[in-house]
């Protein structure tokens, strides 16, 4: 009600019931504020006091200084730039107000971050809107994340920037115990094949002593096309520079003397199109290599056994 008092919330002299529509009042945007809550005040009012103190350590990091100044808070807002980062903001939040937040989140990282506005809540979204977030969270999560980037056990992540086009090529790298070689394996799967089935490969290649990475086809999925469309290529060079590019030219300048592509099955045929272009790939590897493939020559590869 609009006589509520935020401050009625810490006087233990009132009934529960007014402390807890004194917190539902600061915490609860105006359409959650009837929500039921399970355990009520007690729980909703319960602290934990090991888990706070170390995070109030971290957040006045810095000498002191808060770390939401404005100093230091791209480095908590942005992560980096590079992973992808859903911000869910209540609009009647009055502890990470939306402008000053969630607003302020995408504007320092607009190509990462994705915002969603959550009309009428405020700073309590888990108990005032779980359906809804959930919801929010699956569709995000299957935009964002692919089968085709299905993590590599025992990988680092690593991201190849294409300027021309704003998009992403992603791999996952496997070095050797001793850490990373100046040789570097850059690997294609085959066709329909997701990225993690050159796991077993890559950390084979990795225990021999030099680095590998296991690359994701770029596609539709990971934005790396304009509006989300395949290209169309008039020479094969162009499709080598297009795909192999900007992950050849980011090696050499992190120090790699030798980049080697490799290709398997359908991935083979992929990856020979960069002998189309001199300064790429400095050798070249396929495995089940093939100018013709049995499934689209002939319907399926048992009908070329049965031919030959």
């Amino acid at each position: 009600s609009s006589d509520v008092c935020s401050s009625d919330l810490g006087n233990e002299s009132l009934p529960e019931s007014v402390r807890f529509d004194a917190w539902r009042s600061l915490y609860m945007g105006s359409k959650y504020r009837s929500v039921k809550i399970e355990g009520g005040f007690a729980r909703a009012t319960d602290k934990c006091s090991t888990t706070l103190f170390p995070f109030l350590n971290a957040f006045f990091a810095h000498g002191g200084k808060n770390a939401m100044d404005p100093e230091y808070r791209e480095e908590w807002t942005t992560v980096g730039g590079e992973t992808p980062l859903l911000v869910l903001a209540g609009t009647e939040d009055k502890f990470a107000p939306f402008k000053t937040n969630g607003e302020l989140y995408k504007s320092l990282s607009p190509e990462t971050v994705t915002l969603v506005k959550i009309e009428g809540a405020g700073h309590m979204l888990n108990y005032e809107a779980p359906q809804l977030l959930a919801k929010e969270m699956k569709s995000w999560l299957g935009d964002t994340l692919s089968d085709c980037e299905r993590r590599i056990v025992g990988a680092t992540k690593v991201r190849f920037h294409v300027e021309s086009n704003g998009g992403t090529m992603v791999g996952y790298r496997v070095d050797p115990s001793t850490g990373p070689s100046t040789t570097v394996l850059v690997g294609f799967p085959g066709g329909q094949e997701a990225v993690d089935s050159l796991s077993e490969i890559a950390h084979a290649v990795a225990a021999e002593g030099l680095s590998f990475i296991a690359m994701a086809y770029p596609g539709a999925y990971n934005h790396y096309f304009a509006e989300g469309s395949l290209p169309s290529f008039s020479t094969m060079t162009e499709t080598a520079d297009a795909y192999f590019g900007p992950v050849v030219h980011k090696l050499r300048a992190e120090g790699s003397l030798q980049v080697v592509g490799v290709g398997f099955a359908l991935g083979n045929r992929f990856v020979r199109l960069a002998e189309a272009s001199s300064d790429l790939f400095d050798a070249v590897i396929v495995a089940s290599a093939g100018d013709q493939f049995a499934g689209f020559a002939a319907g399926s590869p048992e009908a070329i056994w049965q031919r030959s």
